[in-house]
């Protein structure tokens, strides 16, 4: 035990950490090796001679633990030393003494807090806690980790608890029963019912006694009772102590239940999994349980359910081993639709899922892409408008603009939804002149149209142009004339991206030198009337009008700056200040004025949304009406 004893030492003695890092090193290997060779009585010895005054109660303990663990390596087996330290530790201690150690973690700012919540379920498996201070010590530790990952090490040490001392165990459950179950005694209680019932199975408490509160629990007329015992078979499942031909037959009641009962079934399926993801028995059971009751019909916590299990078991990590074809799985999450748009968790999830689709390769990708759009397709387009930045993260890296393309020219309107949003959003080089040369005029005509309906901003409107120009060439007269006014009205709408960066390419078509001519055109003649008398022409209200004008331009500019700005989550207030140079006032004295400093790349508003509004409008209208007529014609578009 020499390193571990001068370790311990420095640790208390306040040795700087440079010291204790220094005495540690390259001498991993040995600080194992005697960490292995532990007896009962070395842990004693260890704490004998670096508490010699008696074992601390207050957080200064779990300090001392972080630190031994920090310097053994943070390896599993530095765990296990502080779990054995923890426990001899506890059991020295008079049971006044031990209450004082155990609600000092409690203490706010505790550190060591988190590695001590790690070593709970072996501490728990190991010792007695009196069960009158056990039942509002879990509840307080419950409440303390709620929402963090780390709350699955509590309710484990609840089950190791109740599963090793289960008379202890026993009257915290009839306790929280008594109490009426609100959460988070729901889950506590339901993890030591689930314990107890297996502690039965091993003839360490009377069965009598657990078939007694389960027909009293599964009967009752309070759901949250209800929901305790279907919760149970969770933990007891997991002790091996129930198979799955009995956990199917339990499944069965739940879904005969109502909403809440329902979604329990899909969770109870759903945390089994978590532990059997390599058990190919128990992956069948599920996904042919799941294939079996999954609908569009489910409650949003078993959807939920559905999509993170199926996620896990088509994880890439387990390509090689992987239990589940992706296609039942493609099945299943197109079976839970639609979802609905707040479920952002559900969302999340298929959002994973779809990532890793396309890691597995574009087709692969997109032929669950293509099931989702088919089955909720406006679902699908508000994720990927509103969130979803990761895939289209991962999209932007991958060679995607075949399908793209395919999607932007579909006869499918959902599909050119699809595509003109991951168009919009996506880096794309180009979009794939190999498809495009392939389509007719009625699949060119309606991109013109669906760009009319939804046209795309600045820098995208350009890009967009320039790619389908040349396949505008060939095309009849009366569609090719179609495609050189839009140009040229975008030309007008968007003079920096659009008509700027066409003039500076060489040798430009026949068809984009007329647009570039009739564009420039428009402006030269907005010059002459620049300084008509006309231009002067005003009336008492204008002045007010162009003010309130502006204010309006300014008020929707911030409240879309703080609807879709990251930026906006940070600077809390955004204003749009008029002019070239600014002042600040402080505590009543103007400061000199500076200039102000261009900091953020700007952005092109389309110009005829402001100067014709209603044109605009009735342009889009016109567009869905010709679509409408082509679909009529020719099929849905």
């Amino acid at each position: 035990m020499k390193y571990l004893l001068q370790i311990a030492l420095a640790i208390v003695q306040g040795k700087r950490s440079e010291e204790i890092e220094k005495m540690v090193h390259g001498r991993q290997s040995e600080i194992e090796k005697e960490i292995n060779t532990l007896s009962s009585n070395d842990i004693d010895k260890i704490l004998d001679t670096v508490f010699p005054e008696g074992i601390p109660t207050d957080s200064s303990f779990y300090s001392f633990l972080a630190d031994i663990e920090y310097y053994t390596g943070f390896k599993p087996i530095s765990q296990k030393l502080i779990e054995c330290l923890w426990i001899n530790a506890y059991n020295c201690l008079s049971p006044d003494k031990k209450i004082e150690m155990l609600q000092s973690l409690l203490n706010e700012n505790v550190r060591g807090f988190w590695r001590a919540i790690h070593s709970l379920p072996e501490f728990c498996s190991q010792v007695e806690i009196a069960p009158q201070f056990a039942a509002t010590w879990f509840v307080q530790l419950a409440k303390r980790v709620k929402g963090d990952l780390a709350g699955g090490y509590v309710f484990k040490a609840v089950k190791e608890y109740a599963y090793h001392f289960p008379s202890f165990g026993l009257r915290i459950f009839e306790q929280y029963v008594s109490e009426g179950l609100d959460e988070p005694r729901l889950s506590l209680a339901a993890n030591l019912f689930g314990a107890l019932r297996s502690s039965a199975f091993q003839e360490r408490i009377k069965k009598e006694v657990i078939e007694k509160w389960e027909n009293q629990l599964k009967h009752h007329p309070k759901t949250k009772f209800r929901l305790c015992y279907h919760k149970s078979w969770v933990t007891s499942f997991d002790l091996g102590t129930v198979s799955i031909e009995q956990l199917d037959t339990k499944l069965t009641e739940m879904l005969n239940g109502i909403g809440e009962e329902i979604d329990e079934a899909f969770n109870t399926v759903y945390q089994c999994l978590l532990g059997k993801l390599s058990d190919p028995d128990f992956v069948r059971f599920a996904m042919n349980w799941f294939s079996k009751n999954t609908s569009s019909h489910i409650p949003p916590l078993a959807k939920y359910c559905v999509v993170d299990s199926v996620w896990r078991l088509c994880s890439p990590r387990r390509k090689e081993s992987r239990l589940v074809e992706v296609s039942k799985a493609n099945n299943l999450l197109i079976a839970i639709q639609p979802i609905p748009d707040d479920n952002l968790g559900t969302w999340h999830q298929i959002e994973y899922y779809l990532v890793d689709r396309l890691h597995e390769g574009v087709e692969v990708f997109e032929g669950i892409l293509t099931k989702l759009t088919e089955a909720n397709s406006k679902g699908l387009l508000t994720q990927l408008e509103e969130r979803f930045d990761n895939l289209k993260s991962e999209m932007s890296k991958s060679n995607i603009k075949e399908l793209v393309t395919n999607w932007l020219v579909s006869l499918d309107c959902r599909k050119r939804r699809i595509g003109r949003l991951l168009f919009q959003e996506i880096k794309l080089p180009s979009l794939s002149k190999k498809i495009l040369s392939k389509i007719g005029e009625i699949q060119l005509k309606i991109v013109l149209l669906e760009f009319i309906r939804n046209p795309f901003l600045g820098d995208k409107t350009s890009q967009f142009f320039l790619m389908l120009e040349p396949h505008f060439r060939n095309v009849s007269p009366q569609l090719r004339e179609e495609f050189k006014q839009e140009m040229i009205i975008q030309a007008i709408n968007y003079p920096g991206t659009c008509l700027e960066n066409w003039k500076k390419i060489s040798n430009p078509s026949k068809l984009l030198q007329d647009v570039i001519k009739s564009a420039e055109a428009y402006f030269n003649n907005l010059k002459k009337i620049k300084d008509s008398p006309a231009g002067s022409f005003s009336f008492p209200e204008y002045k007010t009008v162009i003010e309130r004008s502006y204010r309006e331009f300014s008020t929707q500019v911030v409240q879309d700056a703080r609807k879709r700005s990251v930026f906006a989550n940070l600077a809390k207030n955004v204003e749009i200040i008029y002019g070239s140079r600014w002042n600040i006032l402080v505590e009543g004295k103007l400061g000199e004025d500076a200039p102000f400093n261009q900091w953020e790349s700007l952005v092109e508003f389309p110009r005829l949304e402001e100067i014709d509004p209603e044109g605009m409008v009735l342009r889009r209208f016109q567009a869905s009406a010709q679509i409408k007529d082509l679909e009529k014609k020719h099929g849905p578009c």
